[in-house]
């Protein structure tokens, strides 16, 4: 019969995992803040872009 040993697993494994998801969580995190000032941006010249006044309606 084998000897019953005794594994806390929640101690042994729970660290190393934790900081695994963490450090994945704060990619996703990093890549989605990327992607919204990407957008962002590009929203902002277009709209720039859009109400500019056209160089023929310049004041002399």
């Amino acid at each position: 019969m084998e000897p019953y040993v005794h594994v806390d697993s929640e101690e042994e494994i729970g660290t190393a995992d934790m900081y695994d998801i963490f450090a994945f969580e704060l990619i996703v995190f990093l890549i989605f803040l990327s992607l919204q000032f990407a957008g962002a941006s590009a929203l902002l010249t277009r709209t720039i872009r859009k109400n500019a006044i056209p160089p023929s309606q310049t004041p002399q």
